[in-house]
C-alpha cells in the first residue's frame, strides 16, 4: 500500500486486484493511504485528500520521503539522481518469508539503483552517512558520466584535428611569410607545453614507483610478522597450558588460553593491514599504468608535432595554399570545439574536487566506529540471546558484513542481525523509524527450546518504542502488550462481516478526489 511490492505475491491475491487502504501515523499526525493498482492517494486526518499519484519512483516515492525524512538521492541505472523508492527505505523493517536467507531483498524490483546501493543504505539508515554525502556522490556520478562522453567526442575531434595537421604539415599553411612564421612559432609552443608535460608525468611516474616499493616492503614485513606470529601460536598450542621459561633470559611466561588468543588476535589484526596494504598496492599499480599511457600519448604528440616542423622548411606552392584554405576553416572549427570540450571538462573536475570536499566532511571515522561498535556489541549479545554459537565475530565486523550460518542456527543468526541492524538504526538514525515485520519466524523446524527462545527475544528485544507486526502460525502462550488478529478463513483477508463498513470508507475517500 505505501509503494513496496514484496518479492512473491500470490497469484490469487494479484488476481483478485485488491483496493488496499493503510491508516498511519508519523509524529502523532494521522495519515491514510488507498492504493488501487498503480493509483495511489494520501488524505490527512480529516480525510482531505493531499496528494494523488500514478508512479512511484517520480511520484509517491518523493513524497514519502519528504514525510517520512529520508531524503537520501542515489544514481539510477540511467545515472539519473532520484531518490529511491520506497521498497529500499523500508527493506531494513520488513523480513518476509520467503526472504529470510537472503537479507534486505523481501521486496521485488530492486534493480533501479546502480552500484553498491545495499551499502550506501545501510550507511545511510544507521546513521553512518547523511544525506548531504549521498547528494554530493550521486552528483560526482552524473558528472564522471558527462565527463566520459565529453571524452568520448573529444577523441573524435582529436582524430580529425590529427588527420587535418598530417595533411596540412606536408605543405605551407599559408603564403604570407608572418602567418607562417607565427605557425611554426604555435608548434613550438605546443611542443614545449607538451615537454613541461611529459616531464611532470615522468616525475609523477617515479613518485608511484617509489610508493609502490614502500607498499612492496611493507607487505612483506607484515606476510613475514604474520608467519612468525602463526608459528608462535602453534607452539603455545603444542605445549600444555602452563608456565614456560624463555632459554635466552630466564624470564617465565604464562601459556594460557589468554596469551594464546592474544597472539590470535594480532595475527587477524596483521591480516586485516595486509589485505588493506594489498588493495592500497592494486590502486597505485592502476594508477602507475594511466601514467605510462598518458606518457606515450605525449611522446607520440610530440614525435608528430617534430616532424611537422621538419615539413615546414619545404618550399611554399600556391596550389598547397588553395588546397589549404578549406582545412584551415575546418580547423579552426574543429580546434573550436576541442577548446570547449576541454574547457567544459576542467570545469567539471573542479565541480567534482568541491564535491569530494564535501564528502569528506560528512565522513566522521569516530563517528563511524562508535556505530560499529555498537552493532557488533548487539550482534554478540543477540547471537548469545538466540543460542548461536558458529559465528565467528569477523563475521560481522562491519555494519556491511554478510552474516552466513546453516542449518536451523542460520534463520536465528538472520534473526540476531536484522535486531542488531534494526537497533542501531533505532538509536542513530535521522529518518523515521517504521513499523518492524517479522513474517513466519520459526524457520527450519525449530525444536521446542530455541522457538521459545526466538519467541522471547523478538519480545523483549525489540527496539525502543517501536511497533511490531508480527506473522505467525502459532506463538504458544508467550504473553505480549498488543492485539492478536486471527484470521480463519483460508484465501479471504478482509471478513465477510466488515466488507460494508470497509467498503462505504473506501468509496467516501474515492469521492472526495477531483
Amino acid at each position: 500500500t505505501l509503494g513496496a511490492t514484496p518479492n512473491v505475491m500470490h497469484p490469487k491475491w494479484m488476481g483478485a486486484e485488491p483496493i488496499c487502504l493503510l491508516t498511519f501515523s508519523v509524529d502523532d499526525i494521522e495519515y491514510f493511504i488507498l492504493r488501487r493498482k498503480t493509483f495511489f492517494a494520501v488524505y490527512n486526518s480529516v480525510k482531505e485528500c493531499i496528494g494523488t499519484f500514478d508512479k512511484i519512483t517520480d511520484g509517491l516515492g518523493p513524497f514519502l520521503s519528504n514525510l517520512l525524512k529520508y531524503n537520501i538521492e542515489l544514481a539510477n541505472k540511467e545515472n539519473r539522481l532520484i531518490t529511491p523508492p520506497p521498497a529500499y527505505f523500508f527493506l531494513p523493517f520488513y523480513l518476509d518469508q520467503d526472504s529470510w536467507y537472503n537479507p534486505l531483498s523481501s521486496f521485488a524490483r530492486l534493480t533501479q539503483l546502480k552500484g553498491q546501493w545495499k551499502a550506501s543504505m545501510l550507511h545511510f539508515h544507521t546513521g553512518i552517512k547523511p544525506n548531504e554525502y549521498y547528494h554530493a556522490k550521486g552528483q560526482i556520478e552524473i558528472i564522471k558520466d558527462s565527463n566520459r562522453q565529453l571524452e568520448s567526442q573529444m577523441k573524435v575531434s582529436i582524430n580529425v584535428m590529427s588527420k587535418l595537421n598530417e595533411q596540412m604539415g606536408q605543405m605551407i599553411l599559408d603564403a604570407d611569410l608572418n602567418n607562417f612564421k607565427k605557425e611554426v612559432d604555435e608548434l613550438l609552443e605546443q611542443y614545449e607545453q607538451l615537454k613541461v608535460k611529459g616531464e611532470v608525468l615522468k616525475r609523477n611516474i617515479v613518485d608511484l614507483n617509489n610508493e609502490k616499493i614502500h607498499f612492496q616492503k611493507h607487505i612483506k614485513l607484515l606476510e613475514k610478522s604474520i608467519h612468525e606470529l602463526n608459528d608462535d601460536y602453534k607452539f603455545a598450542l603444542s605445549i600444555p597450558d602452563e608456565k614456560i621459561d624463555c632459554p635466552t633470559c630466564g624470564a617465565v611466561y604464562s601459556n594460557s588460553f589468554v596469551e594464546r588468543f592474544s597472539i590470535a588476535k594480532d595475527e587477524d589484526r596483521c591480516h586485516d593491514l595486509l589485505e588493506e596494504l594489498k588493495m592500497g598496492l592494486r590502486e597505485l599499480e592502476s594508477k602507475i599504468k594511466i601514467e605510462y599511457e598518458l606518457y606515450e600519448e605525449h611522446a607520440v604528440e610530440s614525435e608528430r608535432i617534430l616532424s611537422l616542423m621538419e615539413n615546414k622548411q619545404g618550399e611554399v606552392h600556391l596550389k598547397d595554399i588553395i588546397q589549404n584554405e578549406g582545412k584551415k576553416n575546418l580547423k579552426s572549427i574543429v580546434q573550436e570545439e576541442l577548446d570547449e570540450l576541454r574547457s567544459q571538462i576542467a570545469m567539471n573536475e573542479v565541480s567534482i574536487n568541491e564535491l569530494k570536499k564535501e564528502m569528506k566532511s560528512y565522513e566522521d571515522r569516530k563517528h563511524k566506529t562508535k556505530i560499529e561498535k555498537y552493532y557488533r556489541e548487539l550482534m554478540s549479545d543477540y547471537l548469545d540471546d538466540l543460542g548461536v554459537e558458529t559465528v565467528p565475530e569477523k563475521s560481522y565486523k562491519t555494519i556491511i558484513s554478510k552474516v552466513t550460518d546453516t542449518g536451523s542456527g542460520a534463520p536465528r543468526a538472520y534473526l540476531a542481525y536484522y535486531y542488531s541492524l534494526l537497533g542501531v538504526i533505532n538509536k542513530y538514525s535521522t529518518s523515521t523509524f517504521c513499523p518492524i515485520i517479522l513474517d513466519s519466524p520459526n524457520q527450519q523446524e525449530q525444536d521446542r527450546s530455541h522457538w521459545d527462545m526466538i519467541k522471547d527475544f523478538i519480545i523483549t528485544k525489540q527496539p525502543l518504542n517501536s511497533q511490531l507486526i508480527l506473522g505467525t502460525v502459532e506463538f504458544g502462550d508467550r504473553q505480549f502488550e498488543g492485539e492478536i488478529i486471527e484470521l480463519n478463513e483460508k484465501y479471504h483477508f478482509l471478513q465477510e462481516e466488515d466488507f460494508e463498513e470497509v467498503s462505504h470508507e473506501i468509496n467516501e475517500l474515492l469521492s472526495f478526489i477531483s
